[in-house]
């Protein structure tokens, strides 16, 4: 069913099948139901949930939320800052323009936050995520994630699971905030790709370990930092490190 609104305030809703739904401008509010819709804001400050189904959600100018509800939704902020949620299953989210906060929540992701200074968040699952260009914060949450920062001064949080994580350009932190988001171990560790001494930093501040803790070695063309957490002697928590990471030291380290 095609549903269209006015250049006035509506307040949609879809049907039981798949919908077509045209906002306009204003400040709306739409609900898509079940069925796999295809929902388009336009200008305004507009609110859309998809609901269930397999929804294809779109915003425009203004600051928009969109929330993709159950099923493997995909979302396309405009121009402004824009508010994106996933919800369960697994969805594709790009913010667009503007700084956005994008919320994977459950399921495989795709998180893509493109211009503007973003704050993006995977949740559970295996997701992957790319800040764009300027200064983003990026947290995978649980599950085995692909982070890169690209463009811009970025903060990267992997958060439990085996990650990946790229700064890309500019001066990126890289911040692990306990010990249950490290590995042991080539199948376990997080790795850094692409990390540049005397730019980037790392920070296990959490871990409240002292210089003697730290352990520095090598696993192949990998640089590995290790962590005493017991005061055996032993790393029992590691991070692997690619690039640039020959000289790695206790200055690289924020502890």
């Amino acid at each position: 069913m095609l549903i269209t609104g006015t250049n006035d305030d509506n307040t949609l809703a879809g049907t039981a099948g798949n919908d077509t739904i045209r906002a306009l401008d204003g400040n709306d509010t739409v609900t898509g139901g079940a069925g796999n819709d295809n929902i388009a804001a336009a200008g305004g400050d507009d609110s859309v949930l998809g609901n269930a189904g397999n929804d294809t959600v779109s915003g425009s100018a203004g600051n928009d939320t969109l929330n993709g509800g159950n099923g493997n939704d995909n979302l396309v902020g405009g121009t402004e800052d824009d508010r994106m949620f996933g919800g369960a299953g697994n969805d594709t989210l790009n913010g667009g323009d503007g700084n956005d906060i994008l919320s994977g929540g459950l399921g495989n992701d795709v998180l893509l936050g493109g211009n503007g200074s973003d704050v993006i968040s995977g949740g559970a699952g295996n997701d992957n995520i790319n800040g764009g260009a300027d200064n983003d914060t990026l947290t995978g949450g649980d599950g085995n994630d692909t982070l890169n920062g690209g463009e811009g001064d970025d903060v990267l949080y992997g958060g439990r699971g085996r990650d990946v994580l790229l700064g890309g350009n500019g001066a990126d932190k890289f911040v692990w905030s306990g010990i249950a988001d490290f590995g042991l171990g080539a199948a376990t560790r997080d790795i850094i790709n692409n990390y540049v001494v005397g730019e980037d930093r790392i920070i296990v501040a959490a871990l409240r370990l002292a210089a003697a803790d730290v352990q520095f070695y090598r696993e192949g063309n990998n640089a590995i930092i290790g962590f005493d957490t017991n005061g055996d002697g032993v790393a029992d928590i590691e991070i692997g490190v690619t690039g640039r990471a020959g000289q790695l030291s206790l200055a690289d380290l924020l502890l």
